[in-house]
């Protein structure tokens, strides 16, 4: 056992059985996008249908599918049922998607090529919407199988191995259907890839939700503001992160304060001005500042510029003031008294 796999808790291990499930539904998703994108030209080659518009309908269903992303991916995230946020959208999908899939070629001979045109445009945004909602939560579940850096990371490198199988298969799918031995055109050998496709999708495609679980669950978030990074948890399952407390503040540059009792932070002229002794940022060392004529408390630079000018007090308690200091008390730095 390496020790990523001995630091990782046995609560959060997911076991290669379940990666290879998850890497099933990578198998399914990768099978998928190559199919609807590789049987394509069969519409040219087979049908004769103009290059532009076998161009629009690669185009137009992809410009629908970056539409419903992200709506499927707030739907799943909001979704509350007994068998979680995930499973049911893989499960229905996976379903979806292979009938559907079927059904987009196996439209009725002699039809005019508008009208191939059109139940190909239709056909090709239903699947997309029924793999939408195959792929989006297949995706998002993946996550959530573990919080442990080290185990999704071979969860992951499952899963790659195993949906890149998919891009192995697909470059036969155009030899597959121009065989002119067991067809008698292109598309009867799409229809009937089709066919393959489809149930390859359904019967593969349900294992995730089948023989995976959620570990996350959402829990509806505390009332009142609470500090730090907080996590909701339940009886046997983790939860998921959420930030409960306010957003971190920028500290002042003088005295590391994080209040906002500073009003011009970083310099906080509040702090230089107060005669409070600067405290230093947490971790580094408060920085040496020189003292400068007038530096002190506001009162004593008050006392400093409104004092009248003394000819005995050239040397106690205006330069005192200046200083910020009390007066000295030396009797050697006194000048002597004067002789009558």
């Amino acid at each position: 056992m390496s020790d990523a796999q001995a630091a990782t808790r046995p609560e959060d291990q997911v076991g290669f059985a379940r990666m290879l499930a998850y890497g099933v539904g990578g198998f399914v998703n990768n099978t998928l996008a190559a199919a609807i994108g590789g049987m394509l030209i069969v519409l040219n080659l087979g049908l004769g249908m103009d290059p532009a518009w076998v161009g629009l309908l690669g185009a137009l269903p992809r410009l629908f599918d970056a539409l419903t992303d992200p709506i499927m991916g707030y739907v799943s995230d909001h979704t509350r049922s007994r068998w979680g946020r995930r499973r049911p959208y893989i499960f229905g999908g996976a379903l979806a998607a292979g009938l559907v899939y079927i059904g987009l070629w196996l439209f009725p001979p002699g039809l005019a090529m508008e009208a191939v045109f059109g139940w190909l445009l239709g056909g090709s945004l239903l699947f997309y919407a029924a793999y939408t909602c195959y792929a989006t939560p297949w995706v998002a579940l993946g996550y959530e199988l573990t919080p442990d850096y080290h185990e999704r990371t071979r969860l992951m490198g499952v899963q790659n191995f195993v949906g890149q199988l998919a891009y192995v298969v697909s470059p036969w799918f155009l030899w597959f259907m121009t065989q002119e031995r067991w067809f008698d055109t292109p598309v009867t050998g799409a229809r009937a890839l089709a066919g393959l496709v489809g149930l390859c999708v359904m019967a593969l495609g349900v294992l995730p939700a089948l023989l995976l679980r959620e570990r996350f669950v959402a829990t509806p978030a505390a009332p009142g503001p609470a500090p730090g990074l907080a996590a909701s948890c339940s009886t046997g399952r983790a939860s998921t992160w959420r930030w409960a407390g306010p957003r971190p503040r920028r500290r002042c540059g003088r005295c590391g304060s994080a209040t906002p009792s500073c009003p011009r932070w970083p310099r906080h002229s509040r702090c230089s001005r107060s005669g409070a002794t600067p405290s230093p940022r947490p971790g580094r060392a408060a920085p040496a500042r020189p003292s400068r004529p007038g530096a002190g408390p506001g009162p004593e630079r008050a006392q400093r510029r409104f004092l009248p000018p003394s000819a005995g007090d050239a040397g106690g308690a205006t330069s005192a003031v200046i200083s910020g200091k009390p007066p000295s008390t030396d009797t050697s730095q006194m000048p002597p008294p004067a002789t009558a």
